[in-house]
């Protein structure tokens, strides 16, 4: 099993005490804050570490769409392009790809 980057960087904040979303600290009475929960997180990002699977997001992860891109997107998808090779070419995962195409209608 490959790991995302991003994941074990939300466990690592986690960890230290600190809200992923926001990077503040999280307030002293929350589950994470908890010391058992702190091992456990310690021990999950070890864990993973250890696997030396950790898979580089794509390049533009996270990115929002510009028109262009959008556009060479669907001439690919309507060309019969696999999805694994249009993910490549945008640099963005196959769900990416596949969310757009919902979100464009094409799927």
């Amino acid at each position: 099993m490959e790991t995302n980057p991003h994941c074990l960087d939300t466990l690592r904040k986690l960890a230290h005490g600190l809200d992923p979303r926001t990077g503040q600290a999280l307030p002293g009475g929350d589950a994470c804050q908890a010391p058992e929960v702190i091992r456990a997180l310690f021990q999950a990002i070890q864990a993973l570490e250890a696997q030396g699977k950790v898979r580089p997001s794509p390049e533009q992860a996270g990115k929002p769409w510009n028109e262009e891109e959008e556009q060479a997107l669907l001439q690919r998808f309507d060309e019969g392009e696999p999805v694994t090779a249009i993910a490549r070419a945008h640099g963005r995962t196959t769900g990416a790809i596949r969310a757009r195409l919902v979100q464009c209608g094409r799927l």
